[in-house]
């Protein structure tokens, strides 16, 4: 089986080490991309990419029902995660109501990148224990 990956939307250049770090540590390779079009999405094997992290500030809070569905069509086994300022409150709102599954505060994140990974990955392992149990 093909180790899994994890997409991070980002320019910001401080949360890279430690969501690599922390994506490391639940046995996932860490992929950086600053947009949906940087040619590093394309290279990567659909199945594989297990959670896409969006950085809010990469774009409008208007923007992010489509920005998902794209992750949703590009990666479809990938859960969806968002972090933004907690003064960005309608870019925070409008993620939840794209369906990402997991929308954290940069302080929530900061807080405990390790913790937030575990959980946001959490279903690579169970999908991993059910294909051998079966």
């Amino acid at each position: 089986m093909d180790k899994k990956i994890v997409v991070f939307l980002t320019k910001d250049l401080f949360f890279i080490p430690m969501l690599r770090v922390a994506s490391e540590r639940v046995g996932c390779e860490f992929l950086i991309a600053p947009s949906l079009g940087n040619p590093r999405l394309t290279a990567v094997a659909p199945a594989n990419v297990c959670l896409c992290i969006l950085d809010l500030t990469l774009t409008s809070a208007d923007l992010l029902a489509s920005i998902a569905a794209q992750l949703r069509e590009r990666f479809p086994c990938a859960k969806l995660a968002a972090f933004g300022p907690h003064v960005h409150e309608k870019s925070l709102a409008s993620a939840v109501g794209a369906d990402f599954e997991f929308v954290v505060t940069r302080g929530q994140l900061n807080k405990n990148p390790d913790q937030c990974l575990r959980l946001w990955t959490a279903h690579v392992e169970s999908e991993d224990t059910d294909s051998i149990t079966q």
